[in-house]
């Protein structure tokens, strides 16, 4: 069984191309394989990966474990997105033999806003996938792995907060979290006197750097309490709800709450949600184990009340962590206030595929 399976491997591994044109679709799921008379699969030595338009892959994960992944729509108006499981023999998709493929129907929308969920489960010799369309879970493949496939041309790109958008669902763990946001142009964007955009228009849809935030806390917030300070569309302070957090506050300016009371009741998730004005510090009334704040750091006149605010609500043995996403020299300024208060800001290691202008740090009181 497993020479014939290699032999089919590579026979179907001659017929297939490289994927790497952006134009094509720009990402598959796939599979390092090996080249002796165990499966492919065997003994951990496959890797589950998203290879990107240039061909490159991104390690994901190894077997037996099931990798659950967050894909959207490569193109404008693209009506399903194609899965594929491939077995590659080197971190490129030259030469790929295809496994399974599955493939979902989508309603229209712009490029990168259309999340489908797909996961990837080994079950002895065979490799299964699923995808589902996470806007309501209704469409739904499942594909087992077979050979001589050839490749789709409409492949998924994987899930980015800066890609597209805005995202209305994202996944946390294995957890799609339904986002309501206001989504007028940026040309639309209300200014201040000092010609910033007004903080009532960013709080109406998810960043960059809320995203990523979100990424951040599954490692710190389990049995702990955790508030979220300027948290707009909720994002970060949901992410904490999802990943065990005992009690989630979130908080921002009266008339940002009601985004943020939708978003949480959408999900069903028990968090609660408070109006804080970072100029009366004082008035939350209660201390956390966890602040957050993401993309909060862009408004000058805001960074000492940002960080009176964090004082008045983390615990002296607390966790803070401020996700910022750099522009205009901004981020050195808050640093720069925060250092003179006797506070440190440590960077947390970047994710490979996080955006290249986005950090979360880690603040020390």
């Amino acid at each position: 069984m497993r020479l014939c399976l290699l032999s089919l491997l590579s026979l179907a591994m001659s017929a297939l191309h490289r994927v790497d044109d952006a134009a094509s679709g720009g990402a598959v799921i796939a599979l390092n394989s090996t080249a002796d008379d165990r499966p492919v699969w065997a003994d951990g030595r496959l890797a589950v990966a998203v290879a990107a338009a240039d061909g490159s892959l991104i390690e994901l994960a190894r077997p037996p474990d099931t990798t659950t992944l967050a894909l959207t729509t490569a193109r404008d108006g693209q009506p399903f997105v194609d899965v594929a499981v491939v077995a590659a023999a080197r971190p490129t998709t030259r030469d790929a033999a295809v496994l399974a493929v599955v493939r979902v129907s989508v309603p229209a929308a712009p490029r990168g806003s259309v999340l489908v969920v797909a996961s990837v489960r080994f079950r002895g010799t065979k490799v299964i996938v699923r995808a589902y369309d996470a806007a309501d879970g209704g469409t739904r493949a499942t594909a087992i792995s077979r050979t001589g496939l050839a490749l789709p041309d409409d492949l998924p790109r994987p899930w980015r907060a800066d890609v597209g958008g805005p995202h209305a669902r994202v996944l946390v763990g294995e957890t799609v979290l339904t986002l309501d946001q206001r989504a007028p142009g940026a040309e639309d964007a209300p200014t201040s006197v000092t010609g910033d955009v007004v903080p009532a228009y960013t709080a109406s849809r998810v960043w960059p750097a809320s995203a990523e935030l979100a990424l951040h806390v599954a490692d710190v917030v389990r049995g702990r309490s955790v508030v979220e300070l300027g948290a707009g569309a909720g994002l970060a302070g949901l992410a904490c709800a999802v990943n065990g957090a005992v009690r989630v506050v979130l908080t921002d300016l009266p008339e940002n709450l009601p985004l943020l009371q939708r978003n949480a009741a959408r999900n069903g998730l028990d968090v609660s949600v408070a109006a804080f004005d970072w100029m009366a510090p004082n008035t939350l009334g209660e201390r956390f184990d966890v602040v957050l704040a993401a993309d909060c750091v862009f408004w000058p006149e805001l960074f000492e009340p940002l960080l009176d605010a964090i004082e008045a609500v983390a615990r002296p043995d607390g966790t803070v962590l401020v996700a910022v996403t750099h522009r205009l020299g901004r981020t050195e300024a808050f640093f720069e206030q925060l250092r003179q208060r006797g506070w440190t800001a440590s960077a947390r290691p970047r994710r490979r595929d996080a955006p290249q202008n986005t950090d979360v740090y880690e603040v020390k009181l």
